[in-house]
Formats: structure tokens, C-alpha cells, sequence
């Protein structure tokens, strides 16, 4: 499975997919070199919470590979600088698990305001900024550090509607299955008291 996590220009992408079992899937994005990259990542439903990652480059170069289980200590990102343009492929790999497919909440956070046709020429300075462009500026920052944020606690509200979900359901189970162990014990105790009291009515006669 393969899909493109997004075009061009910085920002944040998020993208929320299934795994199937014995199956990887790939996210591609082009990028160019010497982008700071913040890729994050949660198993928000599907067995041990668990899945292989792999981040490559365009030369297969490899900035990350580990196996992530949620909530096992280990830190969900990764943070890197491109070394070259061209496509980065971000896989995750369920191939260990045979009947169950994970559910994974993938966010690609980069900063390419820096390319390579800008010259130092054509970066604006503080004093260059009117206090106007200024207050844009902080409050685009503003704007887009919510938007990560709500990102999280999205991620978040799913994984712990699956977890409430999960536990609900077996809460039922476990309520039949006692509730069948009791009927059953009931009913034998029945038969054994109606066999002893047979017994001894058969025995005085």
C-alpha cells in the first residue's frame, strides 16, 4: 500500500490509516535537502499497540527503523534533517501480526522555507518587518501550533474511545461467560440433588 502524505511548502499533514496483517504500508513525500523534518506516529487500535517503522531517502539511506509499541517508552517521532532531494518513504510494517491490522494516526511536520534558490539576499530581518507583519507572522506561529495540538488530542480522543470501546465489550463477555457458568452450575446442582433425592426415595421403597 502507498499514498503521498502531501505536496509541496511547509507545514503539517496528518493522515489516520489502517494496517492490514501481513501487509506494509508506505507514505511518500518529496522534499528537498536540507529540510528539518518532524515525522510523528501512534498505533491507535489493533493488538499490542505495536508496528515497524522505517523512515528512508531517496539513496534508501536510513534515518529510522524500530519496532514502536504505544506507550512501551518509546518516544513516538523522529526528527531529522534531509541529506538529499528527492522522495522520503515513511513505512509501516505489520507484517508479524496475522489476524489483526493496526490503526495508525501518522502526522509529517517539515520546514522547507529554506530552499535552495533562496540566498541569503532574499531573507527578510527583524527590522525589516513592519510591526503589522510582525503580529502575522506570531500569530501564524500561534495558528499553527494549535493546529499540532489538536492533531494530538485527536489522536489521543480516538485511541481512548478504542480503549473504552475495547474494554466495554469485554466487560460483556465476561458477563455472559459468568452468567453461563452460573446457569450451568445451577442446573447441575439441580440434577445432582433430583438424582440423590430419586435415590433414596428408590432406596425406602
Amino acid at each position: 500500500v502507498a499514498a503521498a502524505a502531501g505536496g509541496g511548502g511547509g507545514g503539517a499533514r496528518a493522515l489516520t490509516f489502517q494496517v492490514e496483517p501481513k501487509s506494509t504500508s508506505c507514505l511518500y513525500e518529496d522534499l528537498e535537502s536540507n529540510v528539518p523534518v518532524t515525522s510523528s506516529w501512534e498505533v491507535v487500535r489493533g493488538g499490542l499497540l505495536d508496528v515497524n517503522i522505517k523512515i528512508t531517502g531517496p539513496n534508501d539511506e536510513v534515518y529510522y527503523a524500530d519496532l514502536y509499541f504505544e506507550n512501551r517508552g518509546v518516544p513516538g517521532y523522529k526528527t531529522f534533517h534531509t541529506q538529499t532531494p528527492g522522495t522520503y518513504s515513511f513505512c509501516f510494517d505489520n507484517q508479524m501480526s496475522r489476524w489483526t491490522p493496526k490503526v495508525v494516526s501518522f502526522m509529517l511536520t517539515k520546514d522547507d522555507d529554506h530552499s535552495k534558490d533562496s540566498g541569503p539576499e532574499d531573507l527578510a530581518k527583524k527590522d525589516h518587518l513592519t510591526p503589522l507583519q510582525a503580529s502575522i507572522a506570531k500569530i501564524a506561529h500561534g495558528i499553527a501550533k494549535i493546529e499540532d495540538e489538536q492533531a494530538y488530542y485527536r489522536k489521543r480522543e480516538h485511541r481512548h474511545r478504542n480503549t473504552a470501546e475495547s474494554t466495554c465489550e469485554r466487560i460483556v463477555f465476561w458477563s455472559l461467560g459468568e452468567t453461563l457458568v452460573l446457569v450451568s452450575i445451577s442446573i447441575g446442582q439441580v440434577l445432582v440433588l433430583r438424582r440423590w433425592f430419586s435415590g433414596k426415595r428408590a432406596g425406602s421403597v
